[in-house]
């Protein structure tokens, strides 16, 4: 009689312990991450404008290959992409270097130039290598692919673009036709990106942002270097 009732006892315990357990392991197991309500709202609202953007590149992407509605515009698309290319303006600034002379303000501006399109491409390489968003589908024969500029976000021809037309509104006299024109050239280069399929619209509206928000920096002369101080960094 006393062995069972040993038995018996050391049964419950073993139950009582083995629940026990189990209850100290569920209270242990580490909280589920969940997502507050301001992330969910981030998320979907990239989410839609990811949404957007690809159903709007494929009713845009009017030049995205020959066979499309404009596709006869398409060598004219890609002397824009080329006229917007920072190796070319890279070359363009340093040549107007040499040609201005003895004036020494104008050296400097053009310094400053140089260095906001230098800056520019080390901006947009940043931004592109975090998000790493791929380009549309109907990119064709692009020549941006290497490295980071193979991603879509942002656009640099669309931040270039900007970055020029607010530096020489700020820095250079150049007559009011000349800044229509560069306005126009760059409306179609913005809008090139697009009719090719290089990029989405948030890409360029992006890269629009990033482009004004750079010239800002060099018209308040927050990032700003004058030609003495050059000259006499390269004596020393």
């Amino acid at each position: 009689m006393t062995n069972a009732t040993e038995d018996v006892s050391i049964e419950n315990s073993t139950s009582a312990n083995g629940v026990l357990n189990e209850h100290e392991a569920i209270h242990q197991q580490p909280p589920t991450a969940t997502s507050t309500p301001k992330s969910s709202f981030i998320r979907k609202f990239i989410n839609r404008i990811d949404s957007s953007d690809k159903t709007l590149i494929r009713v845009l992407a009017i030049c995205s290959s020959r066979d499309k509605l404009f596709g006869f515009m398409r060598p004219w698309m890609k002397l824009l992409e080329i006229s917007g290319h920072g190796g070319i303006w890279l070359i363009i600034v340093p040549s107007l270097f040499f040609m201005a002379g003895a004036d020494k303000v104008l050296k400097e501006k053009l310094i400053n130039f140089q260095l906001a399109l230098l800056l520019d491409i080390l901006i947009n390489a940043t931004i592109k290598g975090i998000f790493r968003r791929e380009r549309p589908e109907m990119n064709v024969d692009d020549q941006d692919t290497i490295l980071v500029d193979k991603y879509s976000l942002p656009s640099g021809h669309a931040a270039r673009a900007m970055l020029i037309l607010f530096f020489v509104y700020s820095n250079f006299q150049i007559g009011s036709m000349y800044f229509e024109l560069l306005r126009i050239w760059v409306i179609f280069v913005l809008a090139s990106r697009i009719f090719m399929g290089r990029h989405y619209p948030s890409d360029i509206v992006v890269g629009m942002v990033i482009g004004v928000l750079e010239s800002l920096l060099f018209r308040y002369h927050v990032v700003w270097i004058s030609f003495q101080s050059l000259m006499n960094a390269i004596n020393s």
